[in-house]
C-alpha cells in the first residue's frame, strides 16, 4: 500500500505558478506550530486527530456493538451531518462491493431523504444518531421523529438506537441516550468532526456494513506513526504558497466513481479547515471536487481557459477488479474511437484523466497527481490520514486554527431569529 505523489509541475518553469518557495523559508516555524497543536501531548495542541489513544477511544466497544447489532438488523440508519456522516459516507461508498448491508444517510432537514419503511422493516432496522456537541439541529430534529416513530411502531428505542457523542457534555444527545438507556459511545472533545471518521464516528457504522474496520484504521496508524514525509510537507508548503498568489480554487478531480463520496469528504475537511479570516486578511483557496470523466463534460471549458486562479490534483486508481473489455467495435463506431478497441474500461479512464491533465498543462494550469495502488480498507485509511496532515500543514503555515470553523457557529446564532 503506497500513496505516490506526483508534484514535480508545480514547480516548473513553464507553470503558471512559477514562483519562488515562499512558506518554505519558514519551515521549521510552521512544523513547530503543527507539532504543538496536532501532535503529541503539547498544552497547546487544538485537535487530537493524529493520538491513537484519542481517535480509538471506544473503539473495540463500538466495533463489538456493531458486531451485535449486525446479527439482528438488516439495515442502518445514519443521523448525523458534516463531518458525522460524510466520512463513513465515503467510506461506504468506496466500499459498495463489500457491503452487506443495506445503511440510510440522513444529512438534511429534506423529509424526502427519508426511505420509506413499513413497521415490518422497522423492526430489522437499527439507527445511530451522530453528534460531538449533541446540539446539531438536523441530528436532533431527525432523532425526534424516529423516536417517535420507533415508538408507534411498538419498538424498544433501547435496542435498535445507538448514540455518539461528548459523553462528559451535558449537552441534549448524551443526555437523552442516558434516559433512554441507550447505548453511548464516547467521543474526544478535540477530535473535530471533519477529523472523526477514525474514531466511533466512522467504525461503528463501517463495521455494521461489514467493513474490516481494523485495517482501515491500521492505514490512518500506518501514517500517524510517523512525522510527516518530506514530501508531503513539501507539498503542503506549496499548496500555501498558492494561496498567497490569490489562486482562489484548489480543484482534485477523482479517476473512479467509488470515491466520488471522497470528493465531498475532502472539500469540508478542507474548505472548513482552511477558509479563515486572518486578521483583516482572507486565506483558504476553495475545494473544489469533481468527478473523471463525468466533469470533463461539465467543468473542463471553465479549468481550460476560464480565470487562471486554480489549481488541480488528479487522484488515480491503479487497479480495478471490476472491468470490462472493448471487444470488436462496431465499424461506425471505429471510426470514431478506434483506439478504444481491445482496451479495459478501466485504461480508458485513466487515459481520459492522462490527457486532461496534460491538457491543462499545455493550457499553462498547473496540475499535480495522487496515485492509489487499489481501492481497500487500508489505502483508504492512507489517503484520508494524507489530507488530514496537509490540511494541518497548510493551516500552521497559514498560522489559522484549522480545527475550528467561527463562520459555521454564527449561521447557528442567527438561526432563530428566522424561525
Amino acid at each position: 500500500m503506497t500513496l505516490k505523489i506526483d508534484a514535480s509541475e508545480l514547480y516548473t518553469t513553464t507553470c503558471v505558478f512559477e514562483m519562488p518557495k515562499v512558506h518554505s523559508t519558514h519551515k521549521d516555524k510552521i512544523l513547530d506550530r503543527f507539532k504543538k497543536e496536532s501532535h503529541g501531548d503539547s498544552d497547546q495542541k487544538l485537535s487530537s486527530y493524529r493520538c491513537a489513544k484519542s481517535f480509538k477511544l471506544d473503539f473495540e466497544k463500538s466495533i463489538n456493538l456493531a458486531k451485535n447489532f449486525r446479527s439482528k438488523f438488516k439495515r442502518l440508519i445514519v443521523l448525523g451531518t458534516g463531518g458525522s456522516s460524510l466520512g463513513s459516507k465515503a467510506v461506504v461508498d468506496a466500499l459498495r462491493p463489500k457491503i452487506d448491508r443495506e445503511i440510510f444517510f440522513i444529512e438534511n432537514l429534506d423529509a424526502t431523504d427519508l426511505p420509506k419503511l413499513n413497521d415490518d422493516e422497522l423492526k430489522e432496522t437499527a439507527l445511530i444518531a451522530i453528534s460531538k456537541s449533541g446540539n446539531t439541529l438536523e441530528t436532533l430534529v431527525s432523532l425526534q421523529h424516529y423516536t417517535e416513530r420507533f415508538t408507534t411502531a411498538g419498538l424498544k428505542i433501547s435496542e435498535h438506537f445507538v448514540a455518539i457523542s461528548d459523553a462528559e457534555s451535558k449537552a441534549p444527545l448524551a443526555s437523552w441516550a442516558q434516559e433512554n438507556s441507550v447505548p453511548l459511545l464516547k467521543m474526544d472533545p478535540l477530535l473535530g468532526g471533519r477529523w472523526s471518521v477514525t474514531s466511533v464516528v466512522g467504525t461503528f457504522p463501517l463495521a455494521f456494513c461489514g467493513i474490516d474496520t481494523k485495517a482501515f484504521v491500521a492505514g490512518f496508524e500506518k501514517r500517524f506513526e510517523h512525522f510527516p514525509s518530506e514530501d508531503v510537507i513539501e507539498l503542503a508548503l506549496r499548496f500555501a504558497d498558492f494561496d498567497t498568489a490569490n489562486l482562489n480554487v484548489h480543484s482534485q478531480w477523482f479517476y473512479s466513481s467509488r470515491l466520488k463520496e471522497i470528493g465531498s469528504w475532502w472539500k469540508q475537511l478542507w474548505s472548513e479547515s482552511l477558509g479563515k479570516k486572518k486578521g483583516s486578511n482572507f486565506v483558504g483557496a476553495f475545494a473544489c471536487p469533481a468527478t473523471g470523466a463525468v466533469d470533463q463534460h461539465s467543468v473542463l471549458q471553465q479549468m481550460t481557459e476560464g480565470r487562471n486562479d486554480a489549481y488541480t490534483g488528479f487522484v488515480f486508481v491503479e487497479k480495478n477488479q471490476n472491468d470490462i473489455e472493448v471487444k470488436k467495435l462496431d465499424p461506425l463506431f471505429a471510426k470514431k474511437i478506434a483506439f478504444a478497441e481491445n482496451k479495459s474500461w478501466h485504461q480508458l479512464l485513466q487515459a481520459q484523466g492522462l490527457a486532461t491533465r496534460q491538457s491543462l498543462i499545455k493550457s499553462e494550469r498547473s496540475t499535480y497527481a495522487l496515485h492509489l495502488d487499489q481501492i481497500s480498507e487500508e489505502s483508504l485509511g492512507d489517503f484520508m490520514a494524507f489530507w488530514m496532515d496537509i490540511t494541518a500543514l497548510v493551516g500552521a503555515a497559514f498560522e489559522v486554527n484549522p480545527f475550528n470553523q467561527p463562520g459555521v457557529e454564527l449561521g447557528k446564532k442567527i438561526l432563530p431569529e428566522y424561525i
